[in-house]
Formats: C-alpha cells, structure tokens, sequence
C-alpha cells in the first residue's frame, strides 16, 4: 500500500508504469491497484456511476476488471486523502 502521497505528475507516471492494453483501453488491474493503494481506494476508483472509471475485459469466460486512467486516478487521490487524514490523527494523538 501507499505509504507517501503523490502528486498529478507521479500517478500519470505510476499508471503509465502500470498499465495494460485491455482492447481500445489502457488500465491498470484491479488486483494491482488494490496492491498500490489499497481495497478501499481501489473500490473508490472502480465507482458505480461511471463507466469511464473502470471496465472489464472478458476472454474464455475469464473476466478481468480494471481502471482506466479516471478510475487510476480517482483512487489515487483517495489513497492521498486516506494518508493526510492517518497523518493528521496521529499528530493529533501526538499532541
């Protein structure tokens, strides 16, 4: 999982890192954002309104869930705000 934040620049970099052609998208596994970021950011990522966030790509009957580039970066910034708030609680906890 994430231990530091990062910024616009360094996720467009990680996904480009990361990511996988599924048929006319790039994206990047479930499975290894929930390794990058953790479950709750990963599933943040996915969403339930957009279809641009995530997608699926099936062969065989084996499917494969992924983010696209929106979905990547939606659960990057929740794995920020996780990270700032765990940070802030524990200074707090500090004081």
């Amino acid at each position: 999982m994430s231990i530091k934040t990062l910024n616009k620049m360094q996720v467009t970099e990680l996904f480009e890192k990361e990511a996988v052609f599924f048929g006319v998208n790039d994206g990047v596994p479930v499975h290894r954002a929930t390794e990058l970021f953790g479950e709750k950011a990963a599933k943040f990522g996915i969403g339930e309104w957009s279809k641009d966030w995530s997608n699926g790509f099936s062969i065989a009957g084996n499917d494969v869930q992924y983010l696209t580039f929106k979905g990547f970066q939606k659960a990057a910034g929740y794995a920020n705000a996780e990270t700032l708030c765990k940070n802030h609680l524990a200074k707090a906890v500090r004081s």
